[in-house]
């Protein structure tokens, strides 16, 4: 599954965004993206923990902007990042 990403935009998460991710990279989702939009710092280490992974990535608003800023800043972080031919496939 490596052309699927997948984008999570996140606000003061709990410790089951790291259930979530680590379950997508074990059903072989190899391309994370999460947004961090503006949680506090002890939300944020939620995140952090997922990034121990090197399939993950994130990305950090530094307020809470809402959660179609935090898919669009996402997304455009994929599109600029992905490096194949783009079809709607491709960006399911």
């Amino acid at each position: 599954m490596r052309e699927i990403a997948i984008l999570i935009p996140a606000w003061q998460p709990d410790q089951h965004l790291a259930t979530l991710v680590f379950s997508l990279l074990a059903l072989g989702f190899e391309q994370i993206l999460i947004v961090n939009d503006g949680s506090d710092q002890l939300h944020a280490r939620a995140i952090g923990t997922c990034l121990i992974d090197s399939r993950v990535r994130a990305m950090t608003h530094a307020v809470n902007m809402g959660k179609c800023r935090a898919l669009k800043t996402g997304l455009n972080e994929i599109l600029t990042a992905y490096s194949g031919p783009l079809t709607p496939a491709s960006l399911a």
